[in-house]
């Protein structure tokens, strides 16, 4: 009887076990490979809309990250990369959509305080990246690439948007096939 009771009790524990790691492996991982749900309240912006920056001195990337965000802790070091590939001819500016500025973070970090800058800019999930020019025009704005590690080469689409705006060629296509946005949602019908 005894050894029943522990068979029973063994299984219980495993399936019980087993029922949570499945929990947490989809809440941090198999959720970021959804897309974000759209906001009811959400404001599209498209190619070319002036977003009311006005004080842009060249090409400007503004990164939406959140320091607790899956997605975004892969993406630090695409932003170290981008950061010191075009610096030169992109300024870099990153929005913490958190409570929180990280130390040591790549870039300069700015707190967006109630979502303002990103429901201005037309982002509600993190990682997102938007590239405006000199003029505060929306040149972009989506994922940084098709895979949430960044290391897909063939669908870089930050990098694409920045060559494409640097060379003065339109970015509405990269845009269009960057995808829906996917990772952590910054905001919920608030």
């Amino acid at each position: 009887m005894k050894t029943y009771t522990l068979k029973i009790s063994v299984t219980i524990f495993l399936i019980f076990s087993s029922i949570s790691v499945i929990y947490l492996f989809y809440k941090e991982q198999v959720r970021s490979f959804l897309p974000t749900s759209v906001p009811s309240n959400y404001l599209p912006t498209s190619v070319g809309q002036g977003l009311g920056i006005t004080s842009l001195k060249k090409l400007t990337l503004i990164h939406f990250f959140n320091p607790e965000c899956p997605c975004s802790k892969f993406n630090t070091k695409h932003i170290q990369y981008l950061a010191a590939q075009y610096s030169k001819h992109v300024e870099f500016l990153a929005y913490s959509t958190s409570g929180s500025l990280p130390t040591n973070y790549p870039i300069e970090v700015r707190l967006d305080a109630d979502d303002k800058m990103a429901k201005q800019l037309g982002v509600y999930s993190t990682p997102q990246a938007v590239l405006l020019d000199a003029e505060g025009k929306l040149l972009y704005r989506g994922n940084y690439n098709k895979s949430r590690y960044c290391s897909n080469r063939n669908s870089e689409y930050v990098v694409q948007a920045i060559e494409s705006a640097l060379h003065k060629k339109s970015t509405i296509a990269i845009m269009q096939i960057s995808g829906l946005p996917y990772g952590c949602e910054i905001f919920n019908d608030k």
